[in-house]
Order: structure tokens, then sequence, then C-alpha cells
């Protein structure tokens, strides 16, 4: 029987579940490769062609950035042990490569929905209402996170609001790209490429005790302005403490790996985004309430 600490730190991790955003943090990308099309076809990173689609996808995500703000939609799930979690959420989110990416979120995970704000690396959330969230809150409607305390894998979406630039970041100094063809997304026609990229190139979104499982295919449709409209990402992450695990199973209550994939759409571009903390009363510090539970759940 577990004990009533025990109890405790799986309700608050559940209700760290709950509160999920948009996957991994984007790092800086790096290395070369070789990107293949949606028909099997193969450019080499180094082919003039493929350095060109490689610089219209750059040139997008500097456009896209220097929009400084859009709507933003999402759907992600994360799968393990044949379990899916979808996450849904729509707002406003600023944009640029300054780091900043305040913005105001609604989330809708376990059919439950869930209140964002974002200002600098502050995160405000309005929880639904239950014994866990009660205790986490104390009482009180909203919970607030220092997110730079919080700790993060790459198929991590606890406690990170939807983030723009972020995913933006996979598009950064691409070396090889494909071009899949013309699509239309939400009424806007938009050319679709293809990059693939290897865990080397994301390094800095595998810490925490994850890897990368394979390459990771980056889908980006750009519109005749040279923006992004919709960009979707797929990969398979294994925690390390978990990688001599058999194929398909775990030993020892080691985690599984697990499947991530996420698509962002962008809409909208330049709409105003005015964002104001909660009232002090209302709001509890939960970082280091989360920070333990999360720990808990990694390690147990």
């Amino acid at each position: 029987m577990n004990s009533p600490r025990r109890g405790t730190r799986s309700a608050l991790r559940r209700t760290a579940l709950l509160s999920s955003g948009i996957l991994m943090a984007g790092g800086v990308l790096t290395g070369c490769g070789t990107s293949h099309s949606a028909d099997g076809s193969t450019q080499s990173s180094s082919g003039a062609a493929d350095a060109s689609l490689a610089a219209s996808v750059e040139a997008a995500r500097t456009a896209t950035a220097n929009a400084k703000s859009a709507r933003l939609a999402l759907q992600e799930t994360v799968r393990v042990d044949g379990k899916a979690q979808s996450v849904h959420g729509s707002g406003v989110t600023r944009m640029g490569d300054s780091g900043a990416a305040d913005g105001q979120f609604t989330l809708s995970a376990a059919g439950q929905n869930v209140q964002m704000r974002v200002l600098g690396t502050t995160l405000y959330e309005e929880l639904p209402a239950s014994a866990a969230t009660r205790q986490l809150s104390d009482g009180k409607p909203w919970i607030s996170v220092d997110t730079t305390k919080i700790p993060h894998a790459a198929a991590d979406t606890q406690n990170q609001a939807p983030d723009a630039a972020q995913q933006l970041a996979y598009l950064r100094n691409p070396q090889g790209a494909t071009k899949v063809g013309t699509e239309t997304i939400d009424g806007v026609p938009t050319t679709h490429y293809r990059l693939s990229l290897s865990p080397s190139q994301i390094a800095g979104a595998t810490a925490n005790k994850a890897q990368v499982v394979g390459r990771i295919p980056v889908d980006v449709w750009i519109d005749t302005s040279h923006r992004v409209r919709q960009e979707t990402v797929a990969m398979t992450v294994r925690p390390t403490a978990s990688a001599s695990a058999p194929p398909g199973g775990s030993t020892s209550g080691q985690s599984q790996e697990v499947q991530v994939a996420m698509t962002m759409r962008l809409s909208d571009f330049g709409t105003p985004v005015h964002v104001t903390a909660p009232p002090q009363s209302q709001v509890t510090d939960a970082t280091a309430k989360l920070a333990q539970a999360m720990d808990s759940g990694q390690t147990a």
C-alpha cells in the first residue's frame, strides 16, 4: 500500500501532467545530414538545390520571428506504454530571438481546461478545482511556476506554456531540406518542406536523463510572405536510465520509450499581446512543490 506521502507525490505529479504545454526546448541546430522527400527521393545537404531550399526555410524562420507575435494553435500527443495523452490549445504569443515568449493560452487535456499566462520566465496557471490542485495552490485559484527551476526533458511537456519561438528554433540554420509540395493551410497557400534532424542536432533538448532515438522529422509549411504557417515535429525519447532495457519493454520500473508528436499552427501575425499577472492575493508559488513531485516521479 502506498504511503500518504507517496500518494501526495502522485497527486501532485498528475496535476503537473494536466498542466501540459508544448513540447521540449528548441536548441540551436547544428551539424548536417540528408533529408528524404515524401516520395522516397534523397537530396544531399551539400547539393545546390538542397542548400537553396534550406535557405528558404531559414528565411521563413527569420521572417516569422520578425512578425513579433501571432495567434497560435497546437495539438500534441505523448504516447507511452501504449497509452496516449493529448493536449489541445490556443492563444496568442510573442515571438522573436530574444527569448521573451509572453502570452496567454487555454489548454485542454484529459477533458479539463487549464488557463495559462506567461510573463518572462514566470508561468501562471489556473487549474481545475480538485483535491490535488487545492493542495498545490493552498486553496487559491492560481499557481505560479518559475520555469527556470523546473527540470525538463525532451519529451517533457509539464509546466511549459506554448512557445512558438522554441519551435521555430528547429528551423535555425538547417543544413538540408526537401520540398514536398504545395498545400493549403487554413485557406492560405503554402509550400511544404521537410527536414530530417539527427539527435546530435538537438542535443540541447536531450538533457535531464533522456535521449532522442533515431532521426527527427520536422515538416514546415511556408506561405507566400515567407512566414511559417504550420510546423510538425515527431520524435521518440528514451530515459537514459533505460537505455539498456530490452526492445519493447522495460526492467525494474524503468520507463519505456515515449513517442511525441506536435503540430503548431500560426496565424494573425502581429496581433496585440497584452498579458497581466493575476492578483497576487490569488496566486501561490508552486515551483518547489512541482519540482519535488516531478523529481520523485522521475526517480521512483
